[in-house]
């Protein structure tokens, strides 16, 4: 699996309202979903993993990756001494 392949099977978990941390070489992808009766709404961290951070240029293709698939996201600013990025996350609900 190929790792905007794992993104979004990470973000279509938290849309489901699955809550987990998943890791890989490179990132941990941590989901802290929230719903209502009509948008699901998680959160996202990409954290460095050991001492390997995810550059600006691979998370903006998550980010793209994820948008292609229905997704919106918002960055909602710089953590741990800019070592991790976090975003909000929502998609329509209907169900499914």
């Amino acid at each position: 699996m190929n790792t905007q392949d794992f993104i979004l099977q990470a973000f279509n978990y938290g849309h489901r309202g699955v809550r987990r941390c998943y890791t890989r070489p490179q990132f941990w992808v941590s989901i802290h979903p929230k719903r209502s009766p009509t948008l699901r709404r998680f959160h996202v961290l990409f954290e460095g993993y050991a001492d390997d951070v995810p550059s600006p240029e691979d998370i903006e293709a998550y980010v793209q990756a994820a948008k292609d698939q229905g997704f919106t996201l918002t960055h909602l600013g710089t953590e741990q001494q800019g070592q991790a990025q976090r975003y909000e996350v929502t998609k329509p609900w209907r169900g499914e």
